[in-house]
């Protein structure tokens, strides 16, 4: 629905971040199993919440990793786990 009009959601999500009137909406939970392990997940709706993240995100994201050091690898792109075992293998 919200993809199908995007300019309409996206100047709604506009102009409540102008006249600050957004607020993050109520947390949906629910369990996810994966395996043998239980856990509670904690989710935004699509619209306003994770589209505002999502928009935040690009905006500093880029500032955010200019600063990290290099070895910093959890969900950042091109890194991760398979960065910092490289990294490891590598430094001896």
């Amino acid at each position: 629905m919200i993809n199908a009009d995007e300019e309409r959601y996206l100047k709604e999500l506009q102009d409540m971040l102008i006249n600050k009137t957004y607020q993050t909406s109520e947390y949906k939970t629910f369990l996810k199993t994966d395996g043998r392990k239980t856990r509670e997940i904690y989710k935004l709706p699509y619209f306003p919440d994770r589209i505002c993240q999502w928009a935040i995100l690009l905006v500093i994201e880029p500032i955010l990793l200019r600063n990290f050091t290099k070895n910093t690898y959890s969900a950042i792109p091109d890194r991760g786990i398979h960065g910092a075992l490289y990294d490891m293998k590598n430094a001896v």
